[in-house]
């Protein structure tokens, strides 16, 4: 299987490192034309199905680069949820939340926040992953998704620990590709955003 990863398109909470997590927010104008640029970038590559999590930015995202009439929806790709974190920075979760930030930051694995713990994360990914190796085995296959759980994704392909996810950081609408093989995955692209440079 060639799976091909890619992060939805910013958000104005992107721009303003808010945390996002499970909160429905739309694309910028930014994430629109980035979205756009996805479309030019793909369009000689074939794909057997595409999936994207349900939330508007990934939707607007997928919709953008051209995939509106194949798009599988799986709430099981929607991002980690971060409860009352979301909608606000390191710092304001530092000062109206200390405790319950003190705490997530000790394991971060928790979710003293209200939101996903990672046990419920990888849970649900895990589960995605396992019916896309059933249902397309040697066929291409393209997920909108993002930054968190394209990296849970990541983990469970490479046998990775999922705690390390926060390492793979992918750049809005970057393309990342992996390949299944007998004994393995194979990392050929990661956070590959060439087509960004295009945009005008």
């Amino acid at each position: 299987m060639n799976l091909w990863l890619f992060r939805h398109g910013e958000t104005d909470w992107n721009v303003a490192r808010r945390f996002q997590g499970s909160a429905d927010r739309q694309l910028n104008a930014l994430g629109q034309k980035q979205a756009q640029a996805l479309k030019s970038a793909l369009q000689d590559v074939h794909f057997d199905a595409v999936y994207a999590s349900p939330l508007t930015r990934v939707i607007e995202t997928a919709r953008g680069a051209g995939f509106s009439e194949r798009i599988v929806v799986d709430d099981r790709l929607r991002e980690i949820g971060f409860g009352i974190f979301e909608g606000l920075t390191f710092a304001e979760i530092e000062q109206q939340h200390p405790e319950l930030y003190a705490e997530w930051l000790k394991d971060r694995a928790q979710n003293p926040h209200g939101g996903d713990s990672l046990a419920m994360v990888v849970e649900r990914v895990q589960q995605f992953h396992d019916d896309l190796r059933q249902r397309h085995d040697k066929e291409t296959v393209l997920v909108f998704a993002h930054g968190g759980t394209n990296a849970i994704l990541m983990c469970i392909l490479m046998h990775f620990s999922p705690n390390r996810w926060w390492q793979f950081l992918m750049q809005n609408t970057s393309i990342t590709v992996l390949k299944t093989v007998t004994d393995g995955t194979l990392l050929t692209r990661f956070n590959d955003a060439y087509h960004l440079d295009q945009m005008t």
